[in-house]
C-alpha cells in the first residue's frame, strides 16, 4: 500500500515526464505553459492545506462559523515562490498578479490576460545544463534565470515571456526539493498541510498507474483509481 508522499512522488513524476514529453517530443507550447501553471497551484495546495490557518496554525473561520479554504491563488503562489528568486519577485516585489493573468488567462480563455505575451518551445533535445542556460528573451546575451519574465519596454508597453523549458527545470527542481522536505519532517506546518489536503483529494483511492497491451502491440496508460 502506497502511502501518501510515495502516492505524491508518482503524481509529479507523472507531471514531469508528460511535460519533457510534450515540450521535446511533440513540441507543443501553449499546452506545456498552461499545464506548468496549473501543476503550480496543484502543488502549492499541498504547502498551504486546505484551510486557511493563522499565526498559531488554528485554523480560520467565517462569520458562519465554517472553516475558510485557502485560495487558489494562495495555492498558486505558494509553489511559484519556490522555483526562484527571480519568480518570487514578480508577486512579492513588483506585486504582478501571475495567477490571475498567466494561469487563469491560459486556463480559462487560451490567453494570458491584459499583456503582451510569448510563449518559447523549442525544436531540439535540451539538456538541464542547456535549459538552464537559455538566453533571455529581453537581452539576448545574458542567460535567463527564469522561466516566466515580466518586460515593461521604453514605451510602457508591458510584455510575459513564459520560457517552457526554463519553467519545467526549475519547477522539477522545486517539486522535489518540496518532497525532500516533507520526507524529512523537519517542518511540521507544512507536513501538516500536506496531510491535510490529502485528506481533500482522492489519494485514497489511488493505487498507480499500469499499461495495457492491445492486440496490435500498442500500449495505453490508464490511472488506478478504486470505484466509490
Amino acid at each position: 500500500m502506497l502511502g501518501n508522499i510515495d502516492k505524491l512522488k508518482e503524481i509529479t513524476n507523472w507531471m514531469c515526464n508528460d511535460i519533457s514529453r510534450s515540450i521535446f517530443s511533440a513540441k507543443a507550447n501553449f499546452l506545456v505553459a498552461l499545464g506548468l501553471m496549473n501543476y503550480t497551484e496543484i502543488l502549492g495546495s499541498f504547502i498551504t492545506g486546505e484551510f486557511q490557518k493563522d499565526n498559531s496554525d488554528t485554523i480560520k473561520l467565517n462569520q458562519k462559523a465554517e472553516h475558510i479554504k485557502t485560495t487558489s491563488t494562495e495555492r498558486f503562489n505558494s509553489f511559484f515562490r519556490r522555483l526562484g528568486d527571480s519568480y518570487k519577485e514578480l508577486i512579492d516585489i513588483k506585486k504582478l498578479k501571475v495567477y490571475d493573468e498567466l494561469r487563469c488567462g491560459l486556463t480559462h480563455e487560451y490567453l494570458v490576460k491584459k499583456k503582451q505575451f510569448c510563449i518559447y518551445g523549442t525544436d531540439s533535445f535540451l539538456n538541464e545544463q542547456e535549459m538552464n542556460s537559455l538566453p533571455n528573451p529581453i537581452s539576448p546575451k545574458s542567460i535567463a534565470h527564469s522561466g516566466v519574465i515580466y518586460q515593461v519596454d521604453p514605451s510602457g508597453n508591458e510584455t510575459w515571456h513564459i520560457l517552457n523549458p526554463k519553467y519545467y527545470i526549475d519547477f522539477k527542481r522545486a517539486k522535489e526539493k518540496l518532497i525532500s522536505e516533507i520526507e524529512s519532517g523537519s517542518n511540521k506546518t507544512l507536513i501538516s498541510n500536506f496531510q491535510e489536503r490529502c485528506r481533500y483529494v482522492n489519494l485514497a483511492r489511488f493505487i498507480s498507474y499500469s499499461r495495457l497491451t492491445n492486440t496490435s502491440g500498442a500500449f495505453s496508460q490508464f490511472l488506478g483509481l478504486v470505484p466509490s
